[in-house]
């Protein structure tokens, strides 16, 4: 009788032993990296991480090429045909395989360097910015975007960026970036044309406005000026027509 709980006794330890060494097997196989069942929520190559969303993606992309002076149209996430347009321009000046497609070779090829990104700087509305004193930053930023035309009174002055902001993610807020190379402190008068659309209770409208405006942009100064707030159907800006500086 002994020997029979010793013996049920030793199998009953010996099965909780084999438990317990199958769960620990398991633990760590569960542990171990399985490719099948990664998430692919973001892909991380060197410095830049890539989204796996597509649409934050391309969210993205559109913003690279806005600040690159191409013209992919709203900042959405959407691919349109403005945006394939831009990819594809922006693949042939790059002597990339053009495509019109968003890619994760494009976003590493569109996404800010490090360097870059330390150069960036946090504008306030009206206010200049500093870091554009380094020749290689002002000269990455000397440019207009495709959308933007400037009249030959105003020499020296670009529009490197136009941009849609929400301001504590619920105002939305479209800025024109305005850069003075000169040594004139200018009064600068310009139309800006953008497109509404919506839909009211007489049914959908779709209709391209142009409202005149004017803002003081001192010399070898950044600024970052509102045009727009608060207008949730204005969907983009079709042009910004800078037309006279009044030099000052």
């Amino acid at each position: 009788m002994i020997g029979r709980l010793v013996l049920g006794n030793a199998v009953r330890y010996s099965s909780v032993l084999v438990v317990g060494v199958i769960g620990v097997l398991t633990i760590i196989g569960s542990g171990a990296p399985n490719q099948s069942n990664v998430r692919q929520s973001e892909l991380e190559l060197g410095s830049v991480q890539v989204p796996g969303d597509l649409k934050e993606k391309t969210r993205d992309v559109q913003q690279f090429l806005t600040d690159k002076g191409y013209d992919p149209g709203p900042v959405d996430g959407m691919m349109g045909r403005r945006t394939s347009s831009a990819i594809r321009s922006y693949q042939e000046n790059n002597g990339l395989n053009i495509t019109g497609q968003v890619s994760n070779e494009l976003y590493l090829h569109l996404a800010p360097k490090p360097e870059e990104r330390k150069k960036s700087t946090t504008l306030v509305y009206g206010q200049p910015a500093g870091g554009i004193d380094d020749p290689g930053y002002r000269a990455s930023i000397s440019r207009n975007v495709a959308i933007a035309k400037v009249d030959s009174s105003c020499k020296g002055l670009f529009v490197p960026k136009i941009k849609k902001e929400m301001f504590r993610n619920i105002i939305p807020i479209w800025n024109v970036y305005f850069l003075n190379n000169s040594q004139y402190r200018y009064n600068v008068h310009y139309d800006i044309s953008y497109r509404k659309a919506g839909r009211t209770y007489y049914g959908a409208y779709n209709e391209i406005l142009t409202q005149e405006n004017s803002a003081t942009v001192r010399p070898r100064k950044l600024v970052q000026l509102p045009v727009m707030k608060g207008e949730s159907d204005i969907k983009e800006i079709t042009e910004l027509n800078v037309f006279h500086c009044d030099r000052r």
